[in-house]
Parts: structure tokens; C-alpha cells; sequence
């Protein structure tokens, strides 16, 4: 990373408790990165895999105003309830969108540069009696967005940009070009070319 670009913080959601997210963070805590990390988590749940306490246990509380380095950090978030790896509970849904909120709030603020969310399960947030379909429209009502954004990646560089909203299909580059243009949309698309360097190429729509 360039020396005259300072380290992005970004904000990695773990998800649904009962289910993967919160093992992944130790596939993400053994490696380096180019970046500050940010799981957003109870602590309680990291380091339930075998092997990985020790490590998931070491790592540092978040702090805001502190020096951004390249290294994985935590944002304690409290569980509603206790929770069993593979048990889903109504009762921790407003925990999962705990998460989401608080990083959602850090993006919005300048805080942190981007967000990455883990699994979550809508059946069980919807059995809490809370309307959720996805992460995609939960954002874009927390982030006052008419029209969602879907970037589909691949490896390292953007494949797709799909356009989920009621734009319509966009038979040709330039009707999606021009469809974005008119909503705004390309704003997202810019921000994240900005954070990791990729090339961006347009496809038609998605159905």
C-alpha cells in the first residue's frame, strides 16, 4: 500500500451468533492485512473453534482514536441471550442488527472506510417479529438509499455491478451507465475503486 494512502478501517460484522461468522474471524485474524480490522462481536463467541482461543482471546479492544495499524481488533457488542453454536434464538435478533447498525453509523460518520457483514439468518430475525429480507435492503433504509447496490466480485476485481431496485433491465453498458447516473448509484462504486483499487466494468442488469 502506497505510503501517501493512509490504512482503511474496515468493519467486519460476524452475523447470525449460532452460526459461521463468528468462527471465520480466526481464518481472518491469522492473517496480515493491509488494513485495520474491526469484528464487531460479543467476545463470548470468537475462539469457539478448536485451537483458536488463545489466539481470538489476544486480540485488542477497539479504540477509536487510536493509531490505525494493520492488525484485527474488537468491538464488544453484547448478546441479548446465550448462545449455542448451530442453536438459532429469536432472542439474539436484535443483536445481529446491533451489529449492523453500529457499523452502518461508522461508515455514515467517516469512521470506518467500509463494512463487510458475515451470515445472517432471516427466518430467525423475522420469527423475532422483526420485517428483515437481507442485508441489502436493511442498509440501503439505514443509509436513506431509494435504490440498492449489489457489487458482485471476483478474486480481487469487480466482475459485475448489478442494480437491485426498480431501475428495470438496461439492455445495453450505456443504459446502465446512464440509469446510474441518474439515481446517483455510481456513487458507491466510486467509493469503493477508491478503497481497493480495482477496476470497475459494467454488465447488464440483473433480472
Amino acid at each position: 500500500m502506497s505510503a501517501s494512502r493512509p490504512l482503511p478501517t474496515i468493519a467486519l460484522t460476524t452475523g447470525e451468533p449460532a452460526g459461521i461468522g463468528p468462527d471465520l474471524c480466526a481464518a481472518i485474524a491469522r492473517r496480515r492485512w493491509d488494513a485495520r480490522i474491526v469484528l464487531l462481536a460479543d467476545r463470548a463467541l470468537l475462539g469457539r473453534v478448536r485451537g483458536t482461543r488463545r489466539l481470538m482471546a489476544s486480540l485488542p479492544d477497539y479504540e477509536p482514536q487510536a493509531t490505525t495499524r494493520r492488525r484485527v481488533e474488537v468491538l464488544h457488542v453484547p448478546l441479548a441471550a446465550e448462545c449455542r453454536a448451530g442453536r438459532l434464538d429469536p432472542a439474539n435478533a436484535r443483536y445481529v442488527l446491533a451489529l449492523l447498525d453500529r457499523a452502518a453509523s461508522g461508515c455514515l460518520d467517516g469512521e470506518f472506510g467500509a463494512m463487510v457483514t458475515a451470515p445472517v439468518h432471516k427466518g430467525v430475525i423475522n420469527d423475532a417479529g422483526i420485517p428483515f429480507t437481507g442485508h441489502t435492503e436493511y442498509l440501503a433504509s439505514r443509509c436513506g438509499s431509494a435504490l440498492p447496490v449489489m457489487l458482485l466480485t471476483q478474486g480481487a476485481s469487480v466482475s459485475e455491478l448489478g442494480f437491485m431496485g426498480p431501475v428495470g433491465i438496461a439492455a445495453t453498458t450505456g443504459d446502465v451507465v446512464r440509469s446510474a447516473l441518474a439515481t446517483d448509484t455510481l456513487l458507491p462504486v466510486i467509493w469503493f475503486t477508491g478503497l481497493l483499487s480495482v477496476a470497475i466494468g459494467f454488465t447488464n442488469l440483473l433480472p
